[in-house]
């Protein structure tokens, strides 16, 4: 009887141990996964990012020199 209650015992205890550490298990490698996957698109993003800057032509410096900029009093005694 006594042998009974243990193995009794055993196998729940088993069992509660087991349905705790599988969906514990699932859920690590799902977070796993999901970390390397947003990982693996923030460098992609990154790369592409800097692909597109090295193959496009730069449109920030001017080609050509701007005209100096003149104040009003300026302007107003080159219309005379």
């Amino acid at each position: 009887m006594r042998r009974r209650i243990v193995l009794l015992v055993a196998a729940t205890t088993s069992a509660v141990v087991v349905g705790f550490l599988v969906p514990m298990c699932l859920l690590i490698i799902n977070l796993a996964n999901d970390r390397a996957e947003s990982q693996a698109r923030e460098q992609a993003q990154l790369v592409a990012g800097l692909i597109a800057a090295a193959s496009t032509p730069s449109r920030s410096a001017p080609t050509t020199r701007p005209s100096p900029r003149r104040c009003p009093r300026s302007a107003a005694r080159d219309s005379w």
